[in-house]
């Protein structure tokens, strides 16, 4: 299983109770879980139980929605009215499209009644009970459509997030290949200075020894270049997990970025300070990338 796009968007119908049943939903990015669906007033005590069944498949993001009733083709009962006023403008405008056009023809109750929202059912009488499986199914078909479209945009991150990790991996390898040379740079540096300010620099005094292991260690990247392979690996792992894995990385985004301003900060090489440069800018598209990712 692959990562998640935090947005989609998904429909779903079903009937039950002589009703039928529309679900849409819609998702897109946020750092937490936040659900908000509307539902006709007389069936808000069935709140509790839509948002559970979102929560139970959709861990991050905002996702929106709303869940809609209308009666179905052939409701019967004292709790199905007709809209007489939309009629009327129905067959007022039906008549005048028909004079304008030359056309004749009855209009029959039939044929009206399959105009939406002639034929209503009187919510008020609606028991949330027997309506909520209808509910149900409209409301996971519309949670399976919104998953997929989330998995396929998720497919696309992945593919770009997973090149840009091997970009980060070119250049880390770049500035594992010029390490080496740095503390000797650096200390033959320092050394030409205490000779041009007139200080010895014979290799007998124990003071100096002890500063130039010193200064070796304080430049040395090794440790830095290390954690940051093992960073990128985690990084490759997490676009496979079946789990969502956002935050976490998000959160390895940080410490990638701290592992490579400690490399410029303690490396004082141009090349190496211009690869990070260029390590930094990648891994912003990265951060820009993942804040999308479930």
């Amino acid at each position: 299983m692959a990562i998640k796009s935090m947005t989609g968007y998904g429909q779903g119908r079903a009937r039950a109770a002589g009703l039928d049943v529309q679900a849409e939903l819609s998702a897109v990015n946020r750092k937490q879980l936040d659900v908000r669906v509307s539902l006709p007033r007389t069936l808000i005590v069935l709140e509790s139980r839509v948002l559970e069944e979102v929560r139970r498949v959709i861990h991050r993001g905002y996702v929106s929605g709303s869940i809609d009733l209308r009666a179905s083709a052939g409701a019967r009962g004292g709790s199905v009215r007709v809209d007489h006023a939309l009629a009327r403008d129905y067959v007022s405008a039906l008549r005048e499209a028909a004079d304008r056009n030359g056309l004749s023809g009855e209009i029959s109750a039939g044929m009206l009644l399959q105009f939406p929202d002639v034929l209503k059912r009187r919510l008020d009488d609606v028991v949330p009970d027997d309506v909520w499986p209808g509910i149900r199914r409209a409301l996971r078909a519309a949670l399976k459509q919104l998953i997929a479209a989330r998995v396929s945009e998720g497919r696309h991150l992945a593919t770009d997030v997973s090149c840009r990790l091997d970009l980060l991996e070119q250049y880390r390898s770049k500035v594992e290949g010029r390490a080496p040379g740095v503390t000797r740079r650096c200390r033959q540096v320092l050394m030409r200075r205490l000779r041009e300010a007139g200080l010895a620099t014979n290799g007998d005094d124990p003071q100096l020894a002890r500063e130039l292991v010193i200064f070796s260690e304080r430049s040395d990247i090794t440790e830095e270049l290390i954690r940051l392979a093992g960073h990128l690996t985690h990084g490759r792992r997490l676009l496979k997990a079946a789990v969502p894995v956002g935050r976490e990385f998000d959160f390895l985004v940080q410490e990638v970025l701290r592992e490579a301003n400690t490399i410029a900060s303690k490396s004082n090489d141009g090349v190496i300070s211009r690869t990070v440069i260029a390590f930094k800018s990648e891994l912003e598209r990265i951060r820009e990338q993942i804040q999308n990712i479930e």
